[in-house]
């Protein structure tokens, strides 16, 4: 049998397992050490955010009707400097239109009537001419007048006096002319035919959207506007 006092046995103070020896002491203080640290505790759970109630702040002011139906004054970004733009209505848009026609149409009116008056028949009214209408869709003129004459129709003029020796002018949708003219003659028409009998001592304006020209005898000038010349038509 074993010694109480061999090394080997377990009640030998040097034994490992033995109660008082120096490894089984180390580590009964180890444990009590660790027994006595405090281990924190884990943090709390923090609740999930609840995405249909959201508070977060937000570039603009919600109506009371809801989102989507705020005014425009309310979606402003906060750093804008100038108030936005607002859309003109409906109908301020068709008042400035309206206006924009009536004055495009006032503008043409005038300058109609300041033609008329300064650059067409009117100059003629303007230095004397006696005005002379005819009202039928074609009318033939044989004689000539004895004072400056304007002649003014809606349809054509068929002037075919031998001799003319008086300053003459001719406003209608047609003119033809015809005959020996001592003083100056004027024709406004949509268009204008000159025959060959038809001779111009002095001068000769044309204002035509069409011009026919079948040889007629001109000495002075040629003054006005031809859209379309058609010699010897």
């Amino acid at each position: 049998p074993d010694s109480p006092d061999s090394p080997d046995s377990p009640d030998s103070p040097d034994s490992p397992d033995s109660p008082d020896s120096p490894d089984s002491v180390k580590s009964a203080d180890s444990l009590g050490d660790w027994e006595s640290t405090k281990v924190p505790a884990p943090p709390p759970l923090l609740p999930k955010p609840n995405l249909a109630e959201n508070t977060l702040p937000t570039y603009g002011e919600q109506s009371e009707k809801g989102a989507g139906s705020s005014p425009a004054d309310a979606r402003r970004h906060p750093t804008d400097a100038y108030a936005p733009l607002r859309k003109p209505s409906r109908v301020g848009r068709w008042i400035g239109v309206t206006a924009a026609v009536l004055a495009l149409v006032f503008l043409a009116l005038a300058g109609t009537a300041g033609y008329l008056v300064y650059a067409g028949p009117g100059r003629h009214l303007r230095a004397g001419y006696s005005l002379v209408r005819l009202d039928e869709a074609e009318n033939r003129l044989a004689s000539a007048p004895a004072e400056a004459t304007l002649y003014l129709s809606a349809g054509a003029i068929r002037y075919s006096a031998p001799l003319t020796q008086v300053p003459v002018a001719f406003v209608a949708r047609e003119v033809s002319l015809s005959g020996d003219f001592y003083e100056d003659a004027s024709v406004t028409a949509a268009k204008a035919v000159l025959t060959d009998t038809a001779r111009f001592a002095k001068n000769l304006e044309i204002i035509a959207l069409e011009l026919n020209d079948e040889g007629m005898t001109l000495l002075g000038k040629l003054t006005g506007r031809v859209l379309s010349n058609r010699p010897g038509s």
